[in-house]
């Protein structure tokens, strides 16, 4: 979301938050699924108390959405959180 314009942070998460919907409700180029319903069959449930959180690590998310993080690799499906920083 590079160069986008935004009034406010409840803006910038409106317009996060509308892209998110956009590309998860379309099939993914790597892993040929479209994320939302690969969500809905994994059955997830809230969280039933606060965790608190001692390391931060950050990391680049590649185009099709993989992240690495000690040899391995995830990709980011569903509407989950995402601490991000320009410049890794």
């Amino acid at each position: 979301m590079v160069g986008i314009k935004y009034n406010s942070l409840a803006d910038l998460n409106g317009q996060a938050l509308a892209w998110c919907n956009k590309v998860n409700g379309k099939v993914h180029a790597t892993t040929n699924e479209v994320p939302f319903e690969q969500l809905r069959k994994e059955g997830l449930s809230p969280l039933t108390r606060e965790y608190i959180i001692d390391k931060i690590n950050l990391r680049r998310a590649q185009k099709d959405c993989l992240i690495s993080y000690g040899g391995f690799g995830s990709y980011l499906f569903g509407r989950g959180q995402i601490q991000a920083e320009t410049g890794l």
